[in-house]
């Protein structure tokens, strides 16, 4: 009984350390693309403000 529990056990941790790897992929693929907004952002609107403010 106590060997079918451990099997049971083992095979469910297997399957959740099977699904952890594409999610963390997934979180730091948003991550980076966040960041990669915050800096364009942080350049391109001095830029249009500039812009406007000439036009």
């Amino acid at each position: 009984m106590a060997e079918q529990a451990a099997s049971l056990l083992d095979t469910e941790t297997d399957i959740l350390l099977g699904k952890l790897p594409p999610l963390v992929e997934t979180l730091t693929t948003i991550l980076v693309g966040v960041g990669v907004l915050i800096v364009l952002l942080s350049l391109f609107l001095p830029m249009i403000a500039t812009y406007q403010t000439i036009s």
